[in-house]
């Protein structure tokens, strides 16, 4: 029986293994290099479109969440006018129904044969329908004018006048009312050069205001001054007063501090809206304090001469359109 030993040199086998191993690897680096170097403009350009799309994507996010929030307030506002159209038509209403109701009830109480010949029943019969019809008047007065100004169709008649005069004319149109108004307008006071039936309803709207929130055995004060180039005049009342937060809100349209249709003053909230924008296309200012349960002062500045004056006196002549902006409260009045 023989015995063969085989003997293999493994040296030389790790040596061409380990050369074969760095020839592979020092390959497969080198073509991970080319590829890098031919994928990093891919790579770019991939990802500068990823950034610019995802800029995009974050704009229109913003744009998105900015158009929301404008349809949120369009609906909110919408909804606002809404619930005031509501709210006006109510008022409104019930405001042009009850002084109908009443010239309509005292006309035919008047055709009932045992008024025939009571004169002093049909006196006052015909001084309370008298009474109604200009109230009804002064009512749809306020709302044309209002449209008028809202959509800047309107006219200035400059005039020459008396504001001392003017004055006196409103208060005895107040009627019953008059005696409650204790004016104080000095004699020397200058001349307005202005539009007159726009400062007699401005005046008119601060008079009935004035009176329609002040207790009926109380009076209003009407004081006026000039100087510098300003007639200046204060309706002050002794009512219920407006708290402070209230203010900036009053010269809005339909607005009021008790809003609802049965509130105890009347009025559809219009008039102070009115007197604002009769103001400001009298190129004036107006202001306003107010105290709770002590009352109310409204102060008008005018200038003494329009400044729209270019052509003679006495001719009419449109208005460029102005802003309807409101003016802040201020501290103080004339006294």
């Amino acid at each position: 029986m023989a015995v063969a030993e085989l003997y293999q040199d493994y040296a030389g086998i790790q040596r061409q293994s380990d050369r074969l191993f760095r020839t592979v690897l020092l390959t497969m680096l080198l073509c991970l290099a080319a590829l890098s170097l031919v994928m990093f403009p891919v790579m770019f350009l991939v990802a500068k479109r990823l950034a610019e799309r995802n800029a995009h994507l974050e704009e229109d996010a913003r744009r998105s969440e900015e158009l929301l929030r404008r349809e949120l307030r369009t609906v909110t506002e919408l909804r606002r006018l809404n619930r005031l159209q509501r709210d006006f038509v109510a008022v409104a209403s019930h405001e042009l129904r009850t002084p109908l109701t009443s010239i309509i009830g005292y006309a035919k109480t008047l055709r009932q044969p045992q008024f025939a010949s009571d004169d002093a029943s049909r006196e006052e019969f015909l001084e309370a329908i008298e009474r109604q019809g200009d109230r009804l008047f002064h009512l749809v007065e306020n709302l044309l004018t209002s449209s008028h100004l809202e959509d800047q169709q309107f006219k200035l008649s400059i005039t020459t006048f008396s504001f001392a005069d003017l004055a006196r004319e409103v208060v005895e149109g107040l009627g019953s009312r008059a005696s409650r108004v204790q004016m104080a307008i000095p004699r020397d006071l200058p001349s307005l050069i202005s539009d007159r039936q726009y400062v007699a309803q401005t005046l008119a709207n601060l008079l009935g205001n004035a009176l329609k929130f002040s207790p009926e055995e109380t009076s209003c004060d009407l004081t006026a001054i000039g100087s510098g180039g300003i007639l200046s005049f204060t309706v002050r009342d002794r009512g219920i007063g407006m708290p402070e937060t209230e203010l900036p809100h009053i010269f809005e349209r339909f607005y009021q501090v008790d809003s609802s249709s049965t509130r105890r003053y009347g009025g559809i909230g219009l008039g102070l809206s009115l007197v604002k924008n009769l103001v400001d296309v009298l190129r004036g200012r107006i202001e306003v304090t107010s105290r709770e349960h002590e009352g109310t002062a409204f102060t008008v500045s005018l200038p003494l001469v329009h400044p729209s004056v270019g052509a003679k006196e006495g001719h009419s002549m449109e208005l460029a359109p102005i802003g309807n902006g409101q003016s802040s409260p201020a501290a103080g009045s004339i006294r």
